[in-house]
């Protein structure tokens, strides 16, 4: 007796066939208007979020402290970094001022713009955070360095600069120790020696005096405003900074690179990444899936069948999607290739079951009924398990993965009632495709013939060897779980090309940039302040910053060292703001005065030089010494190479000298009087006071990342910030994914026990699943590709996929044994693979494989490591269910005979 399930699921599939194939119009008709419906639904509701934050459980810890910190300082989460490189950090800060100028003029998209190293306050107090030490060598330096600096105010010219270099060096030979002089040598030698080669180097006064603060790259903080309304909110903003950088003046695009990144940007382009990919992936899918349908089923009216059962199914899906969750994310954008992948089985296995009976029938509508009847109770056992393996993402905390269980769960279901009602519909509208005793396509008759014959015998013969040796590989796989992995940084799914995830790279560069950091959200400023004392004597943190560190120490003794300076360099505080004006209105340089100013020079410093080799003024001489005598000798022939010197030497003379006016004039600093643009970042309206703490090297490693996360966390476990949400992001998602694959396990378990009632049946079924499991685990270690945000969907999609065809053929082998078609054992096995199910499994796991790997092809790392993975996984699931269940139904049969002939002897 057949179980229940299958006789009441015979039934049901067969009247729902028959009514199909007897009113195809009226089903074309309620499937088409559900399509239009379908189609609107996601034109108008459905969005894509590519916050890869929000793929988590908001009712985690850390994401409730994130959730607080950005309720707390909700500019701090919206901003992009735009970061500048130069060779000098003149010119870094000249850029950084530039665009900035440029930014604030475009109040309609961006709210704030923060510059620190070009803001006139922290130019101002900037001595004020210098150390004491650092701070008295560099007025040293600058005292020394008055008088080039007076005559340069008057007459900032190449020929004035280098006569008073001279007379600094001629001090020098006296014997006076001036500090300046040797940074002086280095600074304006990189300028000549750049100019010997034909390259463009303009001098870089910052680092002529040696200040400490000189960096050649600068960060710009700037907060867009986001529309919204749009399916990009920071899209307007991103192409409008764009412009403004390529808007730029040409010296100032040819001195430094400019570069975007941050979240939003992030976000922004990984959109245009996977939707470009998934848009790829998905005609490329379709096309190997019409192209295997065309070699594998031969008709037309069979493939033209397949493939619009398959496109309906997207379609209502995807509305199906918009009504039951409104947007995608970047796991479950991937639902459109994986149903082509899935959606297409329940069409193979109808269609080639209904070809097999067609033979042998002139009723054409009776065929199909038959083939219902004999592939009907399979078909529906595995819609089920596949969509309850996707149903089993939904109670996870990776919010990401439940998405896509709900979305694609819902999608199988779809294409198997879809399948059951569209195939019929459009083959009996069709023109008659009675099938003839002799297979059609390429796949039937390689079935067919002789080669087919020679695979059954070599699977006979050697189906054991086979199976032990796999058998063997899985526990020798086994043996390398402990090195599975989850990589849980999104930035290792994004395209690493792409210009955002180009410059976040950037920010690795100074530890004072480093992204990954943590947050700790304070009631009180003591508490903040005892906090960071703590954080800041862990030896993984770099500094724990509160508003307290913008208030310098010692501001007494620096403030009059400062005013000490400005007597020594009154001339400059006198100076107006016209100096770059009266530069640009001077007369080309005068070629005889430069030529002999540099003449002058060389003897200098070739004198200089000669006093004391070994010390780093005679060094610094000589190789200043070396590049003028080049210059001087090129000058020799065009002049105009004074002009270009010139230009190079002074062209951020203005700038410093505006700078030094205002470090000049710096102030006490006291809590009430630090701007705003500080203030805000650091204490909320409500009151709370956040703590920034950096880490003290590179934690872009896991394991560096948790020690950082998991010392800081000892203190206080209320952290936010980018270091702690990968982590735990990484652990939810690893928990996920164990979690969703036992309980896929467990449920595909339970549900062909309650329809089959065969405990043995259920141990057929899954031992060739659990394997794959593990060899495709195994395989993802050897080749260095980690489970991620996007892939870790495979090893529970791989129990319901795999099951899927198990029961094909396990079912298949009981229907064909229950109607006595074949006897039990190597006949038949013959006879299930001379049957229309292998050929079906085949085909089915070949659009799948065809289907996943174009995803492959995804510019978008983790949308290719999602397809590569599921490729493999696929295939080796083909392999196993092909080799190793055959080999466990013999072993099955065998040892039941066996059985039977021990009790029939007993008795």
């Amino acid at each position: 007796m057949k179980a229940t399930f299958e006789t009441l699921i015979e039934r049901l599939l067969s009247f729902v066939v028959a009514q199909a194939w007897q009113k195809p119009r009226r089903v074309v008709a309620i499937l088409g208007l559900l399509v239009l419906l379908s189609v609107y639904a996601a034109i108008t509701s459905l969005g894509i979020n590519t916050d890869s934050s929000q793929m988590i459980d908001s009712r985690e810890a850390f994401r409730q402290n994130a959730i607080a910190m950005d309720r707390a300082f909700p500019k701090l989460r919206d901003q992009i970094l735009v970061i500048i490189r130069a060779e000098t950090p003149d010119e870094a800060d000249h850029a950084a001022s530039e665009l900035a100028k440029a930014l604030r003029q475009r109040r309609d998209l961006f709210s704030d713009v923060f510059a620190p190293r070009v803001d006139p306050y922290f130019q101002r107090q900037g001595l004020l955070f210098l150390p004491l030490d650092d701070l008295m060598d560099l007025t040293g330096r600058l005292s020394s360095a008055a008088p080039l600096l007076q005559s340069l105010v008057e007459h900032p010219t190449l020929s004035t600069f280098f006569t008073e270099l001279g007379r600094i060096s001629e001090a020098s030979e006296d014997g006076v120790d001036l500090p300046m002089i040797a940074g002086a040598y280095d600074a304006v030698n990189e300028t000549v020696s750049a100019l010997n080669k034909g390259e463009a180097r303009p001098l870089s006064w910052q680092q002529m005096f040696g200040e400490t603060q000189a960096i050649n790259q600068t960060v710009l903080v700037v907060h867009p405003v986001l529309d919204y309304q749009s399916l990009q909110p920071a899209r307007a903003a991103i192409d409008g900074l764009r412009q403004a950088i390529a808007g730029l003046p040409a010296p100032v695009l040819e001195a430094a690179s400019i570069a975007i990144t941050g979240d939003l940007v992030l976000r922004t382009e990984e959109l245009k990444s996977v939707s470009q990919g998934i848009e790829i992936s998905a005609l490329i899918s379709l096309v190997l899936v019409a192209v295997i349908l065309v070699v594998g089923l031969g008709r037309w009216q069979y493939v033209v069948a397949a493939l619009a059962s398959l496109l309906v199914s997207i379609l209502l899906t995807s509305g199906a999607a918009a009504v039951l969750i409104g947007e995608l994310n970047l796991v479950s954008i991937a639902f459109t290739v994986l149903l082509i992948g899935l959606g297409i089985d329940f069409a193979i296995h109808l269609i080639l079951a209904y070809a097999e009976q067609s033979r042998d029938h002139d009723d054409q509508g009776a065929a199909m009924v038959q083939a219902i009847e004999k592939a009907g109770p399979a078909l529906a056992l595995a819609a089920l398990t596949t969509s309850v393996a996707f149903f089993a993402f939904v109670p996870t905390r990776f919010v990401g993965m439940a998405q896509l269980g709900v979305i694609s769960g819902t999608g199988v279901l779809l294409a198997f009632i879809i399948a059951m009602t569209l195939i019929p519909a459009l083959l009996s509208l069709f023109p008659s495709v009675k099938t003839s005793a002799k297979p059609n396509g390429i796949a039937a008759k390689v079935a067919a013939g002789r080669t087919i014959r020679r695979l059954q015998a070599f699977g006979q013969r050697f189906s054991a060897p086979l199976a032990g040796l796999l058998i063997v590989l899985g526990f020798l796989s086994l043996g390398l779980m402990d090195k599975v992995r989850f990589d849980a940084d999104p930035m290792h799914l994004r395209d690493p090309q792409s210009p955002g995830v180009v410059a976040f790279d950037l920010l690795f560069d100074r530890p004072q940039d480093f992204p990954y950091r943590l947050n700790y959200l304070s009631p009180s400023p003591d508490a903040a302040f005892d906090f960071a004392q703590k954080a800041e004597a862990l030896d993984t943190v770099e500094a724990a910053i509160t508003l307290n560190d913008f208030i310098p120490d010692e501001q007494d003794l620096k403030l009059a060292e400062i005013d000490f300076l400005a007597g020594d360099l009154v001339f400059v505080l006198q100076s107006g703001d016209d100096l770059a004006a009266r530069m640009a209105a001077l007369p080309p340089t005068d070629a005889r005065a430069a030529e002999l100013a540099v003449a002058d020079l060389i003897a200098d410093t070739q004198i200089v030089g000669a006093i004391d080799p070994d010390s780093p003024t005679a060094e610094a001489a000589a190789r200043l010494n070396e590049s003028l005598q080049v210059f001087f000798q090129a000058a020799r022939h065009d002049p105009a190479l004074y002009d270009r010197l010139d230009e190079a030497l002074m062209r951020y003379f203005p700038m410093q000298m505006a700078r030094l006016r205002l470090q000049l004039t710096a102030r006490p600093v006291e809590m009430e009087s630090l701007p705003p643009a500080i203030s805000r970042r650091f204490i909320s309206p409500d009151g709370l006071v956040r703590v920034e703490v950096l880490p003290a090297h590179d934690v872009r490693d896991q394991e560096a990342r948790r020690v950082f996360v998991d010392e800081v966390a000892e203190i206080s476990p209320d952290l936010s910030g980018g270091a702690i949400s990968v982590l735990r992001a990484g652990d939810v998602v690893g928990q996920a994914m164990v979690q969703a694959s036992l309980l896929a396990l467990a449920l595909g378990s339970i549900l062909i026990f309650v329809l089959i009632r065969r405990i043995g049946f259920i141990f057929i079924v899954m031992a060739p699943i659990l394997l794959a499991g593990v060899l495709t685990a195994a395989i993802g270690i050897l080749i260095g590709l980690p489970f991620n945000f996007a892939n870790v969907i495979v090893l529970p999609l791989l129990i319901g996929l795999g099951v899927d065809s198990a029961i094909h053929l396990a079912m298949r082998a009981r229907h064909m044994a229950l109607e006595k078609q074949a006897d039990p054992g190597q006949s038949g096995m013959a006879a299930l693979f001379s049957s229309s199910t292998p050929r079906a499994v085949v085909l089915s796991a070949l659009t799948t494989i065809g289907s996943f790997g174009s995803l492959a092809l995804s510019q978008h790392r983790g949308t290719a490591s999602m397809g590569m993975l599921l490729m493999i996984a696929i295939s080796i699931t083909v392999l196993t269910t092909l080799v190793v269940l055959p080999f466990l139904l013999r072993f099955a049969d065998g040892l039941s005979k066996r059985l039977k002939n021990k009790k029939a002897r007993k008795e």
